[in-house]
């Protein structure tokens, strides 16, 4: 896990934008706490071990992940 810090951005395109879309305004400022993330990927495979060794049901793929239905 890697730790991302507190932070703010600002959202949306300014109002003089000409090529901004509707739903891209108003901007706005979003603040964001601190939060951890994964650093690396988690396959379908991987996800699939660590269900089948804790008890958990597997999740779906959506058809996402898995070569060949599996």
């Amino acid at each position: 896990m890697v730790e991302i810090e507190a932070g703010a951005f600002l959202m949306g395109s300014r109002d003089d934008d000409p090529q901004a879309q509707l739903d891209e305004k108003p901007q706005h400022s979003v603040q964001i706490a601190k939060f951890e993330i994964g650093q690396y990927e988690v396959t379908f495979t991987e996800y699939d071990q660590f269900a089948l060794a804790t008890g958990r049901d597997p999740l779906s793929d959506s058809g996402w992940g898995r070569v060949g239905g599996q």
